[in-house]
């Protein structure tokens, strides 16, 4: 029987590399990726820096975005030795480098493998999304010369954790309630996280704790959790909560159209959810096949999913997609189209 996969520990691969710096340990070529944003800026720039070591950034450090570069720039900038420094750091940033294979990636690959590639040269790639895995440059990244720490979503109890560490660090103390509120509004976007606890601490700056009433004075909920709100609001039939709602996207100046974007969304969410659930799939396995954190299926999603039923969030996607031919087509606002959908979806009779 072949051995179980461990998932993926981003701790303890980040520590694992951090080690292997601090004991002089030096890769060739090193990629940063993964979908959470902040992490992914961080430890890019990071390990950059690590590996800059005491060099001047100024002489040996370059940055390559984009596509405007060619392989040849890259080529030609690897070959110049550090000036009055152990290590020249090249890093390319969000390039077309990972995507579907290219003959000017090849020229790159065949230097990285070649002899005439130096020691003193480290590539660190840094990339949300890798496209082509198979390709010769992820597998020569992922090969004895490369190092890949991979900067995946994380959990809502690792936020949790973080975000407490953060708050002791700078001498204050939260409420349970308000810490469950604060993350309810933030959610698990950890640049987003960062940006309002920033905010919250600076507003409680000289009271030495945090509370529930901070929390709702100062945190600014996530469009998408309002959203969220907004739907279990109608699936209540609590039409005039869900137009309050909507009334308060518009003064965070989401356009209509983007609302109704994000209601489809959600709702298709929701049935998918709904038929998974009705096939027992756990919320684990449902949050994974869908690319959704477990905590958001199982506290958001699941509960709205069963109080309303498939026909009825059938019936409101169906909804969904007349009101954006509707307004598309001139035949309504966009603002009276997404009002009347509300409206519409949260009727008693539509309920049935």
């Amino acid at each position: 029987m072949a051995e179980k996969k461990q998932p993926y520990n981003y701790a303890a691969r980040k520590s694992a590399l951090k080690k292997e710096l601090e004991n002089g340990t030096f890769h060739r070529f090193y990629l940063v990726c993964g979908e959470e944003d902040y992490l992914r800026h961080q430890d890019g720039k990071w390990l950059a820096d690590q590996l800059l070591g005491s060099g001047d950034p100024t002489m040996n450090r370059t940055l390559f975005t984009g596509k405007d570069f060619t392989a040849d720039d890259v080529i030609g900038i690897a070959e110049t030795m550090p000036f009055f420094a152990d290590r020249r750091v090249v890093v390319l940033e969000e390039t077309y480098l990972l995507e579907k294979a290219k003959a000017d990636t090849d020229k790159l690959v065949d230097y990285m493998r070649s002899d005439a590639y130096p020691d003193s040269t480290k590539l660190v790639f840094v990339q949300k999304k890798v496209e082509n895995r198979n390709g010769r440059l992820y597998r020569t990244l992922s090969s004895d010369a490369g190092s890949i720490l991979e900067c995946p979503v994380q959990s809502e109890e690792t936020i949790r954790t973080w975000v407490l560490h953060q708050i002791r660090e700078r001498g204050f103390s939260v409420e349970n309630r308000a810490m469950a509120l604060f993350l309810d509004c933030t959610g698990t976007d950890m640049l987003n996280v960062k940006n309002e606890l920033e905010k919250l601490m600076s507003y409680c700056e000289g009271t030495g704790k945090i509370t529930l009433a901070d929390v709702k004075a100062v945190t600014t909920p996530k469009v998408t959790d309002r959203i969220y709100d907004m739907i279990e609001a109608i699936t209540r039939c609590e039409s005039q909560k869900a137009l309050a709602i909507y009334a308060d996207l518009l003064e965070l100046n989401e356009a209509p159209a983007r609302i109704l974007w994000n209601l489809t969304r959600q709702y298709n969410e929701l049935l998918c959810v709904q038929e998974m659930a009705g096939r027992g799939l756990p919320p684990r396995d449902i949050a994974a096949a869908l690319k959704l954190n477990p905590w958001v299926v199982s506290n958001r999603l699941l509960p709205v999913a069963r109080q309303s039923g498939n026909e009825r969030l059938r019936r409101s996607l169906e909804l969904c997609a007349r009101t954006d031919m509707r307004y598309k087509s001139g035949k309504i606002s966009d603002r009276t189209a997404v009002e009347t959908l509300i409206v519409t979806c949260a009727a008693k009779e539509g309920a049935s």
